[in-house]
């Protein structure tokens, strides 16, 4: 892993429009899906990205690969903004960002043969130097037989068809590859196999990963830093080891003690603890901390002030009033 840095995004807002119940929507309401993310993910590295339903994960992720457009912000890819660019200046620059969905099943044209699925986003490209080699080389290098290209979706297994949109993610060569909830969809037996699949193909390949998951130990597995998301906000940033050793921000603290312990006495003595409440509407979010209606330590200051991302000493990055009397 380097330290040049394939994907940076600074203070991007991704808004929604809510209509109301009148005629003509006039009572349009803005919905924050992402407000105000800064992250950047350097090349060969795994960026871990968890938080529950609705804090914005998914919005993210549509966003760097330009199925929504921000009301403001910067995305650079390569030091390049993608939000600037237009026509054949901004299709050359896709082929630099890659998807992996989380369906094997939905994410595949039922309609099209597999060496067509894969060679899709080549021809986008206009990438027409012999495609038929090409998909045969992808096909081997995620574990497929070479007959498969001539198969369609529904003849695999959901592993294999996951290995088929890795193929396609692949096939452009691209940079970076936007992971979302990859393996939430398969057996725990083959989620092992896609993860060392990506694992090895990042060996390899020198492909950076943004990987978007609920599952924290599959993200701590993979991960080399996390970015922990609430409401449209980062709220903390750190290096796996640091962010799970450590956790800092109530919110990263309740998801950690939230992951089930593989023992059933301490189970039963309630050591596994939960999140209070629902995460709240992105349409009218509390003031100050996004956090504080479920936060256990919250206080009239939290109410009145949002939380920067301040950085310490250790690199870490936190977003919590509480944090500088404690973090060491």
């Amino acid at each position: 892993m380097s330290d040049k840095k394939v994907l940076e995004i600074k203070n991007l807002k991704v808004y929604y429009e809510s209509g109301g119940q009148y005629l003509f929507f006039k009572n349009k309401k803005k919905i924050k899906a992402v407000d105000g993310v800064d992250i950047s993910i350097n090349s060969g590295e795994t960026f871990g990205l968890v938080g529950e339903s609705g804090s914005g994960k998914s919005t993210l992720a549509k966003a760097i690969l330009n199925l929504v457009k921000p009301q403001s912000g910067v995305i650079n890819i390569d030091n390049d903004n993608i939000l600037s660019l237009r026509g054949s200046s901004l299709r050359k620059k896709q082929k630099d960002i890659g998807a992996i969905f989380q369906d094997p099943y939905s994410s595949l044209n039922p309609r099209m043969k597999v060496r067509d699925i894969i060679a899709e986003p080549m021809r986008a490209q206009k990438q027409y130097t012999e495609l038929k080699d090409e998909v045969k080389s992808l096909l081997t290098t995620v574990g497929l037989d070479q007959m498969s290209k001539d198969r369609f979706p529904h003849e695999f297994s959901g592993g294999q068809r996951q290995r088929i949109g890795i193929a396609r993610a692949i096939s452009t060569n691209p940079k970076l590859i936007i992971c979302d909830e990859p393996v939430s969809a398969l057996d725990v037996s083959v989620q092992a196999q896609i993860l060392n699949l990506l694992k090895n193909l990042q060996k390899n390949l020198q492909i950076s990963y943004l990987f978007i998951a609920h599952d924290l130990a599959v993200v701590k597995y993979l991960s080399s830093r996390i970015a922990v998301m609430y409401l449209g906000k980062i709220v903390e940033v750190g290096s796996s080891e640091s962010l799970f050793s450590n956790p800092q921000h109530p919110y990263t603290k309740a998801l950690i003690d939230s992951i089930p312990f593989p023992d059933p006495r301490k189970e039963r003595k309630g050591s596994t603890k939960t999140i209070e409440g629902d995460i709240p509407s992105a349409a009218n979010p509390p003031s100050g901390c996004v956090f504080r209606t479920r936060c256990p330590i919250a206080d009239d200051k939290c109410s009145q002030i949002i939380p920067k991302l301040e950085t310490y000493k250790s690199g870490h990055q936190v977003a919590c009033l509480k944090v500088k009397t404690n973090f060491v």
